[in-house]
C-alpha cells in the first residue's frame, strides 16, 4: 500500500501529492509522475511540465511550489476601506519603480486607486494569506475601465453583456505576496462571474508592471495608451480576452 506523505491544492486547480518514491503533480488535464526530488523547485521535470501548461493555463504550475500558505478569498466589505487603500498606495509605491520614474508614480495616484462602486455592485474580491491582505482585485459590469473615486471621467453606466466586454479592475497585491498565485486567483473569480452574468469577453487596461500577469492569463493587447491626467504622463496597455 502506498501512503501520500504530503498533498496539497493550488488555488486555480493545480494539485501535488508527494509518496515515498516519487512526486505526482496534475494541472487541469496534464498529469505527470517523476523520482521525488530532493528540492522539487529545481527538479527539471517541474520545468519541462511548466512549459508544457504555461502557454494554455492561467494557473502557472511553478507556483505550486513557491509557498506553502493558503490563499482565501472573499467580497471586500465597506469595512476594508482603509486596509485597501494602505495596500494600494504600498503597491503603486513599490511595484511600479522598475517601470516609472518619481513623477510618473505621483501622477499614477490620480488615476489608480479604489473604485468604491465596486465594491457595492459586489464584483470585488480580496485575496488573503493566514489572516492578512495579500491583494485584490474586481471586475465591473460598468462602463468604466480604470480608475479610483478620485479619478476623473469615470462612468457608472450598465455594459450589455450580448455585446460588450466586462471590465478587470483595480488589481493590486501586496509586495510582499507577489508571485504566489494572488493575481492568477482574483482573474479567475471574475472570469467566472462575468460568464455567468453572460459576458463573452473581458478588457483591461494594464500597468507595465502588470502586463505579464494578464498575458499568461490569456489577454491579448491591443491598444498603447499614455495617461497624464495626474501631471506625468503614465504608459498603459489596453488587453482583452474572449472568455
Amino acid at each position: 500500500m502506498i501512503e501520500t506523505a504530503q498533498h496539497s491544492v493550488h488555488p486555480i486547480g493545480g494539485s501535488l501529492r508527494v509518496f515515498r518514491q516519487f512526486v505526482w503533480l496534475e494541472v487541469g488535464s496534464v498529469k505527470m509522475a517523476f523520482s521525488r526530488p530532493a528540492h522539487p523547485r529545481v527538479t527539471p521535470a517541474v520545468g519541462r511540465l511548466a512549459k508544457e501548461v504555461e502557454s494554455s493555463s492561467c494557473c502557472n504550475p511553478k507556483e505550486l511550489f513557491m509557498a506553502n500558505e493558503t490563499l482565501t478569498h472573499r467580497l471586500a466589505r465597506r469595512d476594508d476601506l482603509e486596509a485597501l487603500r494602505v495596500l494600494m498606495d504600498l503597491a503603486i509605491s513599490e511595484l511600479q519603480k522598475s517601470f516609472l520614474d518619481e513623477n510618473q508614480i505621483a501622477s499614477s495616484r490620480a488615476i489608480m486607486g479604489l473604485d468604491t462602486q465596486l465594491i457595492d455592485d459586489e464584483t470585488y474580491f480580496v485575496v488573503e494569506s493566514e489572516g492578512q491582505l495579500a491583494g485584490c482585485g474586481g471586475w465591473s459590469r460598468r462602463a468604466t475601465m480604470y480608475g479610483g473615486d478620485q479619478t476623473p471621467g469615470r462612468s457608472t453606466a450598465l455594459l450589455d453583456p450580448t455585446k460588450d466586454a466586462a471590465r478587470i479592475r483595480a488589481m493590486y497585491a501586496h509586495p510582499n505576496h507577489t508571485r504566489k498565485g494572488v493575481g492568477r486567483l482574483i482573474i479567475s473569480l471574475c472570469e467566472e462571474a462575468a460568464k455567468a452574468e453572460g459576458f463573452t469577453k473581458m478588457e483591461l487596461v494594464a500597468t507595465l508592471s502588470g502586463e505579464p500577469l494578464y498575458r499568461a492569463c490569456g489577454f491579448v493587447p491591443y491598444e498603447n495608451i499614455v495617461d497624464d491626467r495626474g501631471g506625468a504622463g503614465v504608459p498603459l496597455l489596453r488587453m482583452k480576452k474572449s472568455l
